[in-house]
């Protein structure tokens, strides 16, 4: 395995493991979605759990030592589950329309928005602000949803936001990055909790050192490295 694949590796469980973490945070007692019940600890079963890596053997169906423990779910989460996706598709809905009035009105007043290495901003006008700022700056982009893990009260997202920096980015400290022209295609993660038909938490996991190369603002490690 080369040095780069063993580092993309490596910064996609380091991930996963923050975003459990957050999971668990934000709801106690809730487990990963994409977390698997097997008897075994080795770390190939979990890379074969998040579709990483190629199965070296195959589970025989009779065998409930390594079978995964699946539990049905019961009519109430059913329903709790849809009312929590309904939520983020129509919050999705008002992103791609730029509809910030739409937007902001799916986050509670108290709610909880936080991107990596971001302060906390809290309530509808910070939801706001994040569908402005992002939409202003790269006025075309759009957001393509790779995966989608839900639970009762909470949502994963697996998602590429792609788009032109035509304008200003607003920065956490007041400052702003200037249009670059840049175009940026930057995977991310993100982590929602719904309650009572409101978003009550919104954390978004990206690398920055990504996103600062991609529009030309820091130089790219692998190309440093290779002199």
């Amino acid at each position: 395995m080369g040095a780069i694949q063993t580092r993309t590796i490596v910064r996609e469980l380091t991930r996963d493991a923050m975003v459990a973490a957050e999971l668990a945070r934000m709801t106690p007692g809730a487990r990963a979605p994409w977390a698997v019940d097997v008897e075994q600890d080795e770390p190939t079963e979990y890379l074969v759990a998040l579709g990483r890596k190629p199965a070296r053997r195959e589970a025989a169906a009779s065998d409930s030592r390594t079978a995964p423990r699946v539990r049905a779910r019961s009519r109430h989460e059913e329903d709790g589950t849809m009312a929590t996706t309904k939520q983020i598709v129509d919050r999705l809905a008002a992103w791609r329309a730029r509809d910030a009035e739409a937007f902001a009105s799916l986050y509670a007043d108290d709610a909880e928005l936080q991107a990596t290495g971001e302060p906390v901003l809290r309530g509808p006008d910070a939801a706001r602000q994040m569908l402005t700022g992002w939409c202003g700056a790269f006025p075309d982009n759009e957001i393509t949803i790779r995966a989608e893990h839900v639970t009762q009260n909470a949502v994963v997202q697996e998602a590429t936001f792609s788009g032109t920096h035509t304008g200003p980015l607003a920065t956490p400290d007041g400052g702003e990055i200037p249009t670059t022209g840049r175009r940026l295609e930057a995977d991310f993660v993100e982590v929602f909790v719904v309650a009572d038909g409101l978003i009550r938490a919104d954390r978004i996991y990206y690398d920055q050192l990504e996103f600062l190369v991609q529009l030309g603002l820091a130089p790219d490690p692998e190309a440093v490295a290779a002199g």
